[in-house]
């Protein structure tokens, strides 16, 4: 062998024994640098920086909490040319560890997931079984009513259609709910079992578990790598919360727009970047729902029940100040402060909302909220009255949703240029240019009262007979005249045996609704008071149990 050849297999010799030298196995030390937060869990990135030697290395993400997604983990990395992913593997190990350590955060763990997600879902899924119940009953009156025309040869088709088709969609809105609920409690209830599972190792003196991510990655030459890593975990989620003010001198309604952020994963979330995304769910300022008012018979509902193109744009963030405190110097211009500003993007029915500013939000503690942004609606104001449900007039603020945002069905906080009103909410998804209604407290300015003039019952004739006659009067003691929408419920029968004669609706109503509701646009004059007379007989054998008479 040549002097120069012999001299090349030494130096290759020597660069293999170095680079095998160079391998080594070491713990990262890493931080979550980001999290995105979805109505029902978190996906979480984890980044670790270093030096590496030529050679290959096995770097360990130690400690991840045990409710991680085993088949949700991904790793990428950054870095120096010639660096390559081999692979990379998780696993579950133990540690010894001191019981009173750890009970006490996963008590509070437990806690927190009960009071604040599954009871309330419980109370949901117990009213939507309630309301099926009722429409299974409603079917069934639907269903006799139906045989009843048919053997007397009067069968309104229509009506039986219209009524038939209202009921399917009810019902399927029903058990879409029904079924999503399910799905929810499904996901908690697995995530108490393995936070019990824990619990009771840790007081019988046992060992924690938690998840470990073993990356395999080889340098071909030295450098700076950034590995990453994602992974899916329960035990977060978000809902939005609003605050609503109008402002009656520029009739506009300001729609600030908060995230309630609550986690309970085991990790501290540490000024990290923080994404809230869609994808996947009093007081008595408003006068509250007013229902069709039926007369049913109380034998017959005995029931018993066993990514498309993305669009990216900005919109103003809103940071809370009480600017009492923070009163201009007299050499300063009375300028408003502007917003921060959030990227939001949306697909399709989904948005995502990128915080401006880093977060911080604690594992077991109490909900944190965080600003997304404020939107400026043009509101057109209008009054509404529901005597029988209040004895008073309500404002109600209508926009259109101008924004290129979906807005949440929600929490709102409702505020006027005297203060705090009360509490309503947004009951669905308001889309880009759909119409959203809110209450906006009573207008004292007005006054109700309903009373019967009249209420008799009485026997003749082998039948039961009710006859009533309400007065409803509403008084306007401000100093402008203003339009009062009216609503009141007549009684409807569903049942052939029950009859009802409206006699009497004066003034005329706008219209009377096929539920049987009446409403009228009262035009109220300054200092004075316009009236409304109901007059009705309803009809029955005696023998008859009538509900809501």
């Amino acid at each position: 062998m040549s002097p120069r050849k012999a001299l090349g297999a030494l130096l290759i010799s020597l660069i293999g024994i170095v680079s095998t030298s160079a391998a080594k196995d070491f713990e990262a030390e890493s931080k979550i640098s980001s999290v995105t937060v979805y109505p029902q869990w978190a996906k979480i990135s984890r980044t670790a920086e270093f030096e590496a030697l030529p050679g290959v290395h096995t770097i360990k993400f130690a400690n991840l909490p045990l409710g991680a997604d085993e088949n949700s983990f991904r790793v990428s990395a950054h870095g120096v040319e010639g660096a390559s992913l081999l692979g990379f593997n998780q696993k579950i190990i133990s540690h010894l560890i001191s019981p009173n350590q750890e009970t006490a955060e996963i008590e509070k763990l437990i806690q927190n997931i009960v009071r604040y997600r599954k009871k309330p879902l419980l109370d949901l899924s117990d009213r939507l079984t309630q309301q099926k119940e009722l429409l299974i009953a409603i079917g069934k009156f639907t269903s006799e009513g139906i045989s009843d025309e048919i053997r007397r040869g009067e069968l309104n088709s229509d009506g039986w259609e219209s009524a038939y088709g209202f009921y399917q969609e009810k019902m399927a809105l029903l058990l879409d709910s029904i079924r999503a609920a399910d799905h929810t409690l499904a996901d908690l209830n697995d995530t108490l079992k393995l936070l019990g599972g824990e619990l009771e190792k840790l007081r019988s003196g046992g060992d924690k578990r938690t998840r470990v991510v073993a990356v395999d990655l080889e340098m071909s030459r030295p450098g700076k790598v950034m590995l990453e890593i994602e992974y899916v975990i329960h035990g977060a989620y978000w809902s939005p919360l609003y605050d609503a003010s109008y402002d009656p001198l520029t009739e506009k309604t300001k729609l600030s727009y908060y995230a309630n952020i609550t986690q309970n994963t085991g990790e501290d979330w540490a000024n990290v970047r923080l994404t809230l995304s869609t994808a996947q769910p009093s007081l008595g300022v408003g006068p509250g729902e007013i229902n069709p008012w039926y007369l049913q018979v109380l034998e017959l509902l005995n029931v018993r029940g066993g990514r498309n193109g993305e669009v990216a744009y900005s919109t103003g963030m809103t940071k809370k100040m009480e600017f009492d405190e923070y009163l201009p110097a007299p050499d300063m211009a009375d300028k408003e402060i502007a917003y921060l500003q959030a990227e939001i993007m949306t697909s399709g029915f989904d948005a995502v909302f990128q915080c401006p500013r880093s977060e911080s939000i604690r594992s077991g503690g109490e909900p944190e909220r965080v600003s997304i942004g404020v939107f400026e609606f043009e509101t057109k104001l209008s009054l509404i009255a529901r005597p029988k449900l209040a004895d008073a007039v309500f404002r109600m603020i209508g926009l259109n949703n101008s924004s290129e945002v979906p807005i949440l069905p929600g929490p709102v906080s409702v505020f006027s240029e005297s203060g705090f009103l009360g509490h309503t909410s947004i009951s669905e998804l308001i889309m880009p240019g759909n119409e959203l209604s809110l209450a906006f407290g009573r207008d004292n300015n007005f006054k109700i009262e309903r009373k019967a003039l009249l209420s008799r019952n009485s026997v003749k004739w082998g039948k039961r007979k009710k006859e009533e006659t309400i007065q409803i009067v509403i008084s306007n003691s401000g100093s402008k005249p203003r339009e009062v929408r009216l609503e009141e419920p007549t009684p409807i029968s569903q049942d052939n045996r029950i009859k009802v004669d409206i006699e009497k609706l004066e003034p005329k109503p706008e219209e009377l609704g096929t539920d049987g509701i009446a409403w009228w646009m009262l035009d109220i004059q300054p200092n004075s008071a316009d009236t409304v007379l109901i007059e009705y007989e309803i009809e029955f054998p005696p023998d008859l149990q009538v509900l809501n008479l």
